[in-house]
């Protein structure tokens, strides 16, 4: 008997593992046609243009955090600002005639109504920006208007305008203020 208790025992065992063993799962897979992916497909085409888009403003960020980073060194500006920036030295020319003389481009920084506050400003900007001090010669300016005194921090002079507003434009991109003057 127990013979048979055993293997009816074996039988059962044997037919629930079986069974268990029939039952496959169901694959919920079934086939991607092309009209329901149109949707993202044409997403995806409208979303091409704005990553383009993103990658041309990821470079020019790039270009401008190695600009600032170098604290606007003409010297070693990127590639891409290189090609246009000229290094201006300044010598004293002999003198000229007054009717050949023509006004200088200048650089105003800032303006302040006293000297220790102006010559101060320049102090801190020599040292912030070590590098600029190769390409630029800076001074304070007195000026009167209507019985007020004023004094003006300026960068230059430079040979031509043209000069002047590239000089500008890098101190723009490293948060300076700057305005373009004929002195």
């Amino acid at each position: 008997m127990l013979v048979k208790n055993m293997a009816l025992l074996g039988l059962v065992i044997f037919t629930s593992a079986c069974t268990l063993l029939s039952d496959k799962p169901s694959d919920d897979k079934q086939p991607v046609y092309h009209d329901e992916i149109e949707p993202y497909i044409s997403q995806w085409e409208e979303s091409k243009q704005s990553l383009e888009r993103l990658k041309v403003m990821e470079e020019d960020l790039s270009l401008l955090i190695k600009l600032v980073a170098s604290q606007a060194d003409i010297e070693a500006l990127p590639e891409q600002l290189r090609s246009d920036v000229e290094k201006v030295t300044h010598k004293v020319k002999p003198q000229q005639s007054s009717s050949d003389i023509q006004p200088k481009p200048f650089i105003k920084l800032r303006t302040f109504l006293q000297r220790e506050l102006a010559t101060s400003y320049l102090d801190k900007f020599i040292r912030k920006y070590p590098q600029l001090n190769t390409v630029l010669s800076y001074q304070v300016e007195h000026l009167s208007n209507n019985e007020n005194d004023y004094f003006v921090v300026l960068a230059g002079p430079f040979n031509t305008h043209s000069d002047a507003k590239k000089v500008c434009f890098v101190l723009h991109q490293i948060n300076e203020r700057c305005q373009l003057l004929t002195h």
